[in-house]
């Protein structure tokens, strides 16, 4: 949550091509957000998302949101 503070999380338990049983965690926004010179939008808001839609491919973007979510992980012992 502190790392792009959505207004809603959706959790989603899937099993479809992978074998192992999983949680996926979306974060979800009434308004667009701004990360590292880029607006992001929830086209989907309030209604479910659809998982049939392309995601982001942008690997260097992709990158940069995971070393921000590395730097706001909750640390043992915190």
């Amino acid at each position: 949550k502190t790392a792009f503070q959505p207004d809603k999380l959706n959790y989603l338990m899937l099993m479809m091509v992978d074998p192992d049983v999983h949680f996926h965690v979306l974060p979800r926004y009434e308004q667009p957000r701004r990360f590292n010179g880029h607006d992001f939008s929830d086209g989907f808001w309030p209604k479910p998302v659809d998982l049939t839609q392309p995601a982001m491919s942008d690997a260097a973007m992709l990158a940069e949101i995971r070393e921000h979510l590395r730097r706001h992980w909750p640390r043992r012992g915190s």
